[in-house]
């Protein structure tokens, strides 16, 4: 049930992707007005100056969870230690195709601030820490990302620091409230990023359709692991609620709303969202490459 996409390496899924995302937006469009607000857009090809965008707004959000945790108890600073650390890693996929979706579908001489998208685009990197650590716990795993899996770390802690009970049931249960903890504060970023209120509200059926499937499609994995969902068909439900949705499809969806698009252009990103979104769901469950999509 590993949920997330391969570490290193070229990504043939993103680069398509990014590729029918481009074709949309130069369809019908000319080139962009002069920037307007503090944050200037990003070129279309600095995947490296998104990159760091996301990681500076998720280091500036977290040293402020750091200074609220540090107030209430000192002992919460590797909670904190932890969320940081999983939001070190990875290729910022998701905050990738929805700052593209939004720049796909904007209207440069009235949107959003660029630096405000960036932020809000971010909060997307929370949400998969939260599935990657509450997936950990539901695999078993033992590493993610070349590090102790989340209930690993905080079981070894328990027998550190010679604290009493299980520790196992330690680590599993601080890893749940680790990954709870950064669903909350994936809500907290996106509200506090600088975006308008209407590009906030309209973002809010794209965000909360999003989280709701990738939950249950978690669920959906656990079931089939079991025995439940037999066949090509279960496989591939899994694989679209759990994997492709939420990786290509209501990110770049997300984009959209942040734009204030209309139908015609989520539907355009769902006929490019969610066959891009395919190859990753097959890194999350194999049998789904080789079925027929329903």
């Amino acid at each position: 049930m590993d949920n997330h996409e391969p570490e290193s390496g070229p990504c043939p899924a993103a680069e398509v992707a990014h590729h029918r995302v481009g074709q949309y937006w130069a369809r019908d469009r000319s080139p962009d007005p002069a920037p307007r607000g503090r944050g200037s857009p990003l070129g279309a090809a600095d995947v490296d100056g998104l990159r760091n965008a996301v990681s500076a707004a998720l280091t500036e959000f977290l040293d402020r969870q750091r200074e609220t945790l540090a107030a209430m108890d000192a002992s919460l600073a590797p909670v904190v230690d932890e969320v940081c650390a999983l939001a070190e890693g990875g290729k910022r996929l998701r905050p990738a195709f929805a700052y593209w979706g939004w720049r796909g579908a904007r209207d440069a001489a009235t949107g959003e601030d660029d630096a405000a998208v960036l932020r809000a685009v971010a909060a997307l990197e929370f949400v998969h820490a939260s599935a990657l650590v509450h997936d950990d716990v539901m695999d078993g795993a033992t590493t993610r990302r070349g590090r102790p899996a989340t209930h690993i770390g905080f079981a070894s802690r328990h027998v550190s620091e010679d604290l009493d009970g299980d520790r196992d049931l330690f680590g599993t249960g601080a890893a749940i409230l680790v990954g709870d903890l950064a669903l909350v504060w994936s809500d907290e970023l996106l509200r506090r990023s600088g975006i308008s209120v209407p590009a906030l509200i309209r973002a809010r059926a794209v965000w909360d359709t999003m989280r709701t499937e990738v939950t249950a499609g978690q669920y959906l994995d656990l079931l089939r692991a079991a025995g439940g969902l037999p066949g090509p068909d279960g496989a591939m439900k899994v694989a679209r609620y759990k994997s492709a949705g939420y990786t290509v499809q209501r990110p770049l969806q997300l984009g959209a709303a942040l734009a204030g698009a209309g139908p015609e252009t989520a539907e355009a990103y769902t006929s490019i969202g969610l066959p891009s979104g395919r190859p990753f769901s097959c890194a999350t469950t194999s049998s789904a490459c080789s079925a027929t999509p329903p």
